[in-house]
């Protein structure tokens, strides 16, 4: 294979920078989002923020969906079996199981899933530092002869 001249001066400026980047960022120190939470000495928050514990709302209403369509299906499938327990026809009742197996079948994974990241999603706590400036909404009336409204003003 045949490298031109411009090919290889880019080829041999490559192999040049790599070293030198590779030993600048290790001189950096590692950014604040990388040691916080991670870091052997607890780090204090930046000045002018706080620290906070926050819930994994995430979690928290997936597994809520999760565990309320596994209760549905579980439970639907609990009252068909119930309800072919109780019909007198054999034919009906093999399909009422049939059907009740298939709904139980279908909600118990979405409860085995469900329920752990509720439960994670309600207890687990996650740091969150947060600005000590308090964000505020205000709002207010304007009237004039002419006409009236309002103004809304918000700060950060």
């Amino acid at each position: 294979m045949r490298i031109g001249v411009m090919g290889s001066a880019l080829l041999a400026l490559c192999l040049w920078q790599i070293p030198a980047r590779a030993e600048a960022a290790a001189a950096l120190p590692p950014p604040h989002a990388v040691v916080r939470g991670r870091a052997a000495v607890p780090t204090q928050p930046p000045p002018g923020y706080h620290e906070e514990r926050r819930l994994y709302y995430g979690a928290l209403i997936t597994g809520a969906v999760l565990t309320g369509v596994g209760a549905l299906f579980v439970g639907w499938g609990a009252s068909l079996r119930a309800h072919a327990e109780q019909e007198g026809e054999p034919e009906s009742r093999d399909d009422d199981r049939a059907n009740a197996d298939v709904l139980t079948i279908i909600g118990l994974p979405e409860l085995l899933v469900g329920v752990p990241l509720l439960t994670f999603g309600l207890v687990a706590r996650r740091r969150v530092d947060v600005p000590d400036q308090a964000v505020s909404v205000t709002f207010a009336p304007l009237l004039s002869a002419n006409r009236g409204g309002g103004m809304l003003v918000m700060s950060f």
